[in-house]
């Protein structure tokens, strides 16, 4: 999926005047002009780019003394990360760090 594509079509549908679905970027050869093959596709990349949003637990690599001592990466990207640290310096993720 492609972000710009996604925010392109959600402003066409957001119109709801079915006018420049022909500017959609989810609207193949005339298949979309309102019906539920370009919304429903779009709502499915929409979907996916939310969730990838979500936050992510960060992966134990070496257990230390205590959890301040502990070696974590992040799960999306494999870089470095501190204890409670709140977000991935690299790829941005955000961090869950329940049951630590």
């Amino acid at each position: 999926m492609n972000r710009d594509d996604v925010i392109k079509g959600l402003e066409y549908c957001s119109l709801m005047n079915k006018i420049n679905c022909d500017k959609c970027p989810y609207d193949y050869n005339g298949r979309g002009n309102g019906k539920s093959e370009c919304t429903a596709e779009l709502a499915a990349d929409v979907l996916a780019m939310l969730k990838e949003q979500e936050a992510v637990e960060p992966t134990l690599i070496c257990e230390g003394r205590n959890k301040y001592y502990n070696d974590y990466v992040c799960p999306r990207c494999d870089d470095v990360v501190f204890y409670e640290q709140n977000y991935c310096s690299e790829c941005g993720a955000q961090f869950r760090w329940e049951g630590r």
